[in-house]
């Protein structure tokens, strides 16, 4: 499961030719996932930002990557939406309900707090607050060297896992903080969206599910 979010992360930041981008006026930008029933998957980009579809096969996961993804010019900042393996399936629900998932993801990253939200269905999803240094980053032999702020959702759709990531150079994620909120109520699995969600600064500084971080040590 770690490894396909920072795979994941990877390809977003370094890949540029997965993705079919364009720039322009706010507009839709959606996907039909092959994995999943052709579910389809949507949002809607911002004004001024590169956006686009993911697609790419991982023959050693067994996993057609398929998703979205919008991004400011510089790349100090983006988001995406997108599947997971199958593995994660099984392997991520049990990861959550036993914390297990949060003490392998804390050992390469700081988690500043979790919560679980509530999609337009009633739905489910867990999401992570999360910092990453530049220190954790040369650990991890990142091909990148500035570190992140980022918020990591995760939801089972039609029986499918995705995640939802947008994240921000170290100290900067309040400056798009309304902008990623707008992207994250715009999001839809078929019917299903993230609308009423509320991302403020505030509830993410409150999102705690214990007394402690899980940090790098």
């Amino acid at each position: 499961m770690l490894v396909s979010i920072i795979f994941l992360f990877f390809v977003i930041t370094s890949s540029v030719s997965l993705l079919a981008l364009q720039r322009t006026e706010a507009r839709t930008e959606q996907i039909l996932d092959s994995n999943n029933k052709n579910l389809k998957l949507s949002m809607e980009a911002p004004d001024n930002w590169n956006s686009g579809i993911i697609s790419q096969s991982i023959a050693k996961l067994n996993w057609r990557l398929n998703g979205l993804t919008a991004s400011n010019d510089d790349l100090t900042s983006f988001f995406a939406v997108v599947n997971l393996p199958k593995l994660a399936n099984l392997a991520l629900p049990l990861g959550e309900k036993t914390g297990l998932l949060s003490l392998i993801i804390g050992h390469y990253v700081t988690i500043n707090g979790e919560s679980d939200i509530a999609l337009s269905d009633g739905s489910k999803a867990h999401r992570y607050s999360i910092t990453v240094t530049t220190d954790q980053l040369h650990n991890l032999k990142a091909p990148i060297d500035k570190g992140f702020d980022a918020v990591l959702i995760t939801t089972k759709q039609q029986g499918a896992t995705y995640i939802v990531l947008y994240a921000s150079q170290l100290g900067r994620l309040g400056e798009f903080e309304s902008i990623f909120q707008n992207i994250l109520q715009s999001v839809k699995f078929g019917t299903v969206s993230f609308s009423g969600t509320s991302l403020t600064s505030q509830s993410e500084n409150n999102l705690v599910n214990s007394s402690e971080n899980v940090a790098l040590s």
